[in-house]
């Protein structure tokens, strides 16, 4: 397993604190099944509390999606084929 990502939404009326506090509960209950379940992170690649994710190609931050500027920067770069 090399990636988890876990987002988690605010729900209609929910204050910023409840919301952080049942994020972390959700992250606390997948750790546990993670050690339960003899896996193991390695905590040198693990972030938490980020405002983005690279995550598969892509860039995800709150209300976008889009390419990962490296990714575009190399097709923006592709030599012109010359042959089909």
């Amino acid at each position: 397993m090399n990636d988890i990502a876990i987002h988690t939404g605010h729900r209609e009326g929910e204050t910023e604190d409840k919301h952080i506090t049942c994020h972390c509960l959700l992250v606390q209950h997948v750790l546990d099944r993670l050690c339960k379940n003899d896996l193991h992170l390695n905590l040198e690649k693990c972030t938490f509390k980020q405002d983005h994710l690279d995550f598969l190609g892509v860039r995800v931050a709150k209300g976008m999606v889009e390419m990962e500027q490296a990714k575009v920067d190399k097709v923006k770069t592709w030599t012109r084929p010359r042959n089909v």
